[in-house]
């Protein structure tokens, strides 16, 4: 089965951020698989969420037919979503969601995505000084959507 959206964490705090984005794609029918790696498939399993073992990232890749879209976050080691954004190259979109300042170790022009979604303007300089050949209008600022359900307490 080919899915829409393949979606990658790596460890547990990236895991529930994606998790929104999961359910609202899944909400308006769109087939998303979660991939998981590094300390994201403990955290996974104990909550009994279906998803792949993205460990051996080529290995999976080999394993699947490759998604319309790929959703990548920034691990702090990398992990399968920067590994497959050269894997996906000219097959999928690929879209990193940039969690953090900095947390781009390891991406190099190798991993460069097609868009990426930052949180603000140092994220947006941070991700421009890495990829200058990256279109400005492919960088996009969400602000922290994250942080979205505690606007409700005040």
């Amino acid at each position: 089965m080919r899915h829409d959206v393949w979606a990658t964490v790596e460890d547990p705090g990236e895991a529930e951020g994606m998790f929104p984005v999961v359910r609202y794609l899944r909400a308006f029918g769109v087939s998303v698989q979660l991939l998981a790696s590094g300390h994201a498939l403990k955290e996974l399993r104990s909550k009994g969420c279906e998803h792949w073992d993205a460990t051996d990232t080529k290995s999976m890749y080999d394993q699947h037919e490759a998604p319309k879209l790929l959703l990548a976050t920034t691990a702090s080691s990398g992990g399968a979503g920067r590994d497959l954004v050269p894997l996906l190259r000219g097959k999928s979109k690929t879209v990193l969601l940039q969690s953090l300042w900095g947390g781009l170790a390891g991406w190099d022009d190798r991993h460069q995505p097609d868009y990426v979604i930052t949180n603000d303007r140092i994220s947006e300089r941070l991700v421009t000084t890495l990829w200058p050949t990256l279109n400005p209008e492919s960088v996009l600022k969400t602000g922290f959507p994250m942080l979205d359900k505690y606007a409700g307490l005040m």
